[in-house]
């Protein structure tokens, strides 16, 4: 598995994992609002880029009045976490031209 991040201004951030071994590649799209869910896959499948030196959750908890969606896109998934309302459209366009090559 293959996963890196990014943070924007005001902690916005986008996580995505390449998961070469998952069978399963259909295409999805759903909003996270379960706190619980959240820490979950950033503790867990993200554990590596959430480190104190990268993308460390603790500095950049769960907050409830911005989005926080799960793309999937064949064996990429990508995680926009924190994103402002405002913002949500130009992010979810940057992450839909997403190209695996």
């Amino acid at each position: 598995m293959q996963s890196f991040g990014f943070r924007y201004a005001d902690k916005q951030t986008v996580y995505i994992y390449l998961d070469y071994y998952d069978g399963n590649n259909a295409d999805t799209s759903y909003r996270i609002s379960r706190e619980d869910d959240i820490e979950e896959l950033l503790l867990d499948k993200l554990n590596m880029i959430n480190d104190s030196a990268r993308l460390d959750i603790e500095n950049n908890p769960y907050k409830k009045e911005r989005e926080t969606w799960m793309i999937r896109k064949g064996k990429v998934t990508i995680l926009l976490y924190n994103i402002h309302k405002k913002d949500f459209a130009r992010f979810l366009n940057y992450i839909t031209s997403f190209t695996l090559i």
